[in-house]
């Protein structure tokens, strides 16, 4: 159940992002309770910021708080 509630969550995510072109960058924080994966990666629990890359707007970067854990997609 938790895991589809991330998919639903990250799908949120995209969407949000997706319909917000206008934006020069977009930054969302969120916290997540449980492991999950960003891309084929599976992170652990913690707090998380996902980022449109200026340079290439369909470029997004996830990293946590610690800047330990850092994925593009």
């Amino acid at each position: 159940m938790k895991k589809i509630n991330v998919l639903r969550f990250a799908a949120a995510v995209i969407i949000l992002i997706a319909c917000s072109p206008a934006l020069a960058q977009v930054k969302v924080t969120f916290t997540m309770s449980s492991s999950f994966y960003g891309g084929n990666a599976k992170l652990p629990p913690g707090t998380y910021t996902l980022r449109q890359m200026q340079d290439e707007p369909n470029l997004f970067t996830l990293e946590n708080s610690t800047a330990t854990h850092f994925r593009n997609a």
